[in-house]
């Protein structure tokens, strides 16, 4: 049984105590969120070793990858690399500090090695070669600054999220901020629940109901009403500048609700009532470090910027031993984050037959580009035209890295690669 419905059934047992009796075991339930957090840690230092072999998404090439991690990072890299369900092996496990040795010695060969592992733990990997990509970073919007510069709602500009504010505003939604237990516990079972089930499946994260509710009394809950019905909700909390959304949900996880702008008008509530109260920011949670994923870019086109996300350090350390095609195929359609020198860069591999021209390189700025990207690394085998360079070395908003190398050059380079000349050559 895990520690989780461990504490959950000691939680139970506490609220059906009387309450002088819940007076004296007060001070126990601490001591239980201390070895909690305890037990997690522990669980870091040995890691579950994974070799999966299939067809790879974009092409249908054989793909072997081997993976060093928990359940969840094996099930999301089954998903995002193989077109179907890939062949598992557990390859037993590893202690982190065995690592090293292991990849040395009786370790698979595959075409790809991803190991999961805290980001305190993983400073060893960029000398063995591996590119380091934070398993989420963290979305935030500036509200110092007037909403329609945020939103970037000018003529002609950010129009899925002009048109999709208009379509949210046809159908009337208000919504109201409470703290009654009852609404609480409904919208715990009835919107988040289901929400996040029907989103995200295997990979779904479950929260407690205790836990939630420990969030929910610091904070509000933020219900989105058509007429007298409840259609969406999100549990926020407050902390000097900063509003933190932390658990949606969508009543009963229906997807008509979202079709209708429910999600939308959570998150256009969730800033009007920052913005009216003079709060500076919104936390609108994590989300994964890749350049292409749908919620990642839902969350960029409402204005947000991205940071490298404290509260949850695991990271993703990516090694590549054979580039074939289907290598070829997965790092061109999954352009993605990664960290260098404590700075979030983003990637981009583009498979041309000629040097990338100035308008190439300025739509990839345009389609990639985020507030809070240190520097875009486009890596071309074919290079680029006197113009495009020029560009990337006038770019003052974000530096812009363009890097005329093989594809197995750069990574086996790196991250040397991404140091050597000027910053935009």
């Amino acid at each position: 049984m895990s520690s989780k419905k461990i504490l959950e059934i000691l939680y139970h047992i506490y609220d059906g105590l009387p309450q002088n009796v819940r007076v004296v075991f007060s001070p126990v339930v601490p001591v239980f969120l201390f070895l909690k957090r305890v037990l997690f840690f522990a669980s870091q230092f040995r890691l579950s070793v994974y070799l999966l072999q299939g067809k790879e998404k974009w092409g249908g090439n054989s793909l072997s990858t081997l993976f060093l991690g928990d359940e969840r990072g094996v099930l999301f890299f089954s998903d995002l690399l193989y077109s179907e369900k890939p062949l598992r092996k557990s390859m037993g496990e590893v202690f982190i500090w065995r690592i090293k040795s292991r990849l040395n010695l009786d370790l698979p060969r595959t075409d790809l090695i991803f190991i999961k592992i805290d980001g305190l733990f993983s400073r060893f990997l960029p000398r063995k070669g591996f590119i380091i990509i934070p398993e989420w970073v963290l979305f935030m919007m500036d509200l110092s600054r007037p909403l329609q510069e945020v939103w970037n709602l000018s003529k002609n500009k950010n129009k899925s999220l002009r048109e999709n504010v208009r379509e949210m505003k046809r159908h009337n939604y208000s919504y109201e901020m409470t703290r009654d237990p009852a609404k609480f516990e409904y919208f715990y079972y009835q919107m988040h629940l289901p929400y996040v089930t029907k989103r995200f499946e295997e990979l779904t994260l479950l929260t407690g109901f205790r836990d939630m509710e420990r969030v929910f009394k610091k904070g509000q809950l933020l219900l989105v009403k058509k007429g007298n019905d409840c259609v969406s909700g999100v549990i926020i909390r407050m902390d000097r500048d900063t509003v933190f959304a932390v658990y949606l949900g969508i009543t009963e996880g229906r997807i008509e609700y979202l079709k209708s702008g429910a999600l939308v008008a959570l998150y256009y509530f969730t800033i009007l009532f920052a913005k009216g109260r003079g709060y500076k920011w919104v936390d609108f949670g994590p989300c994964r470090s890749f350049l292409k994923d749908g919620i990642f870019n839902y969350k960029k086109h409402w204005g947000m910027e991205i940071r490298i996300y404290t509260r949850l350090r695991d990271v993703f350390g990516m090694k590549i031993f054979n580039f074939h095609q289907g290598v070829e195929n997965f790092l061109e359609k999954n352009p993605f984050i990664f960290i260098d020198q404590e700075k979030l860069k983003g990637l981009i591999l583009v498979d041309q037959n000629h040097p990338l021209i100035l308008e190439e390189v300025q739509s990839l700025v345009k389609t990639y580009s985020i507030p809070g990207l240190d520097c875009l690394v486009i890596l071309s085998d074919q290079g680029f035209t006197q113009q495009a360079e020029e560009f990337a070395n006038s770019c003052s908003t974000q530096r812009l890295h363009l890097i005329s190398t093989r594809t197995d050059v750069f990574f086996e380079a790196f991250p040397h690669v991404l140091h050597l000349g000027k910053p935009n050559s």
